[in-house]
């Protein structure tokens, strides 16, 4: 049995694919398969490693959908509104899921080249509403969800 698991990890990692696990409720799917160095676009689900905050320590690998690209336009308002381009997307929490207040990552502009607005539709989501833009280089590769 150790033999299988250990040839299946390496066949693993020569594929570039590894399992990813996510213990929240931000995502409908508790269990990802991350494709390394995939390409992926608006709607995919991405792994990445997070920058670093008082809720995730640097490196992290969170699970977010592509919501927003380079090139599109990103409003992120004091009344604390998320606009994409010209559509309302949702708003921004007053605090966290323990009372906390938070901030929002306030942006009016076009995304830059390489930055993506990462999202997830659940209400304690923590996401670029938040964090704010993540650089393409943080992103591991595409999510597939397992289950």
């Amino acid at each position: 049995m150790v033999i299988v698991i250990i040839g299946l990890e390496a066949t693993m990692v020569l594929l570039g694919i590894s399992i990813g696990i996510n213990p929240t409720k931000s995502q409908p799917f508790r269990l990802f398969l991350i494709l390394k160095k995939r390409p992926f676009s608006r709607g995919d689900l991405v792994a990445f490693r997070f920058p670093g905050s008082e809720y995730y320590s640097e490196g992290s690998l969170l699970v977010k959908e592509v919501r927003g690209m380079s090139g599109d336009r990103l409003e992120i308002r004091d009344s604390r509104t998320v606009w994409l381009n010209g559509r309302f997307l949702d708003t921004v929490r007053t605090t966290d899921s323990r009372g906390k207040a938070v901030e929002p990552f306030l942006f009016d502009g076009v995304i830059p080249e390489g930055y993506y607005f990462l999202y997830a539709p659940a209400p304690n989501s923590y996401d670029s509403r938040y964090y704010g833009l993540i650089d393409g280089k943080r992103i591991v590769g595409k999510a597939i969800p397992l289950f």
